[in-house]
């Protein structure tokens, strides 16, 4: 009998959707490598990365599992991990700055230290989410934001419209609004370019 980390997906499918604990562990095996590395690519930190995947497949044994193909389980991993790392990065940055307000309102000596830190992280998670805009989307937010140019100078670079610019500049805003969650959006977008501006 072959093992079912050998078997074709179709059949691995099966077995899953009827709740066979070998065919979990054989997609276990299957994908948690390369889950592993994906989720190091938003956390940068490679036990909160197999914490993340780890969890991502608590979630995954639990839930419902009406998939038409193996690439559809692999594609729901995928988004499900990319989804937890974003929050654990969202808890890091929170509890960042939750030290960060104490440490200021007692006048402790690594106030700044901990403010670069956040700033850093915040970025970080920001940078990471500008990355996977469309190409001509997450230029302009770079270039407007990040960089300090005016619409105007953007548009003239690009050789497009400031109207132009500006609808572009609105969709990718809401891109960015629906791929994180509130709390993290005010955060990146606001927060964090008036950090980067005002404190550095």
């Amino acid at each position: 009998m072959a093992q079912l980390s050998q078997i074709d997906g179709n059949s691995l499918l099966t077995q899953l959707q009827e709740g066979d604990s070998g065919a979990f562990k054989a997609v276990f095996e299957r994908f948690y490598t390369r889950l592993c590395v994906f989720a190091d690519r938003y956390v940068n930190d490679r036990e909160a990365s197999k914490d993340i995947v780890n969890e991502v497949f608590i979630k995954f044994w639990k839930a419902s599992k009406q998939f038409h193909h193996m690439d559809h389980v692999l594609a729901s991993l995928y988004l499900v991990t990319k989804h937890t790392a974003l929050n654990h990065q969202l808890a890091v940055t929170r509890s960042m700055k939750r030290d960060f307000v104490y440490q200021a309102e007692f006048g402790d000596e690594d106030t700044f230290y901990l403010a670069e830190i956040t700033r850093i992280e915040m970025f970080n998670e920001l940078n990471e989410a500008i990355s996977n805009l469309p190409e001509k989307a997450g230029r302009i937010i770079r270039e407007t934001y990040l960089e300090g140019k005016s619409n105007q100078e953007v548009a003239a670079e690009m050789g497009i419209s400031l109207q132009t610019l500006r609808n572009q500049k609105s969709r990718a805003l809401a891109i960015l609004r629906s791929r994180l969650d509130k709390d993290s959006f005010e955060l990146l977008v606001a927060g964090a370019f008036m950090i980067y501006y005002f404190q550095r």
